[in-house]
């Protein structure tokens, strides 16, 4: 009977560990570990806000990073079964890395809903005594085209040139908000589902 158990448990033991050096290695999908700097056209109290939720994402990324590192360090080498010690705490580090994961997807999310939410309340041709920094090819103030091609970059073809445009139509002398709510929601039709570009119409007024 113990020769019976112990086959069953052997091979169980190399497929635990084969996924958690699997996670050990992964990356955080759809994140970037340096957002956009928090536009100066923006209000006084709501770019103070965003400033601190920027700065408190970033040091929780690598803060992640590093326990990743340690965990790769302690747990992705061969183990055997007999070291139930470092067994026990591989798997719970194993599970507390992929639960801040999900921590850092629900805060990047809250993130990028905010500062499009702002993007949109406050356009740069709200405040004319800001000099704004603008992309050269798309005309776009620079953090704004940046946090387009950070949150859409796993979007289907298309998408990014129609939000892109959705914002360059609220970002000129004349804030054309039809317009710009017509270009999502031709986003909209090409990546039906997509969250975002549903987030971004709403806030139209």
């Amino acid at each position: 009977m113990k020769r019976q158990s112990d086959k069953v448990r052997k091979p169980f033991i190399v497929l635990l560990f084969t996924c958690i050096v699997f996670l050990a290695g992964k990356k955080i999908q759809a994140q970037d570990p340096s957002p956009p700097e928090i536009p100066a056209y923006w209000p006084p109290a709501p770019r103070q806000a965003m400033i601190t939720s920027r700065d408190k994402l970033i040091n929780h990324l690598a803060t992640y990073d590093n326990r990743v590192k340690d965990f790769n360090t302690k747990c992705g080498g061969s183990i055997t079964p007999d070291q139930t010690t470092l067994i026990a705490y591989c798997q719970k580090e194993s599970a507390a890395i992929d639960a801040e994961s999900i921590a850092i997807d629900k805060e990047t999310t809250v993130f990028w809903d905010d500062f499009f939410r702002y993007e949109l309340k406050y356009p740069p041709n709200t405040n004319p005594m800001v000099v704004v920094t603008y992309n050269t090819t798309s005309g776009l103030p620079a953090a704004t085209e940046n946090a387009i091609n950070i949150v859409f970059k796993n979007a289907l073809p298309g998408v990014i040139e129609r939000v892109r445009k959705a914002f360059q139509s609220i970002t000129g002398p004349r804030t054309d908000w039809p317009v710009a709510k017509a270009w999502l929601q031709e986003a909209l039709q090409i990546d039906p589902g997509n969250q975002n570009l549903i987030k971004l119409i709403a806030l139209c007024p």
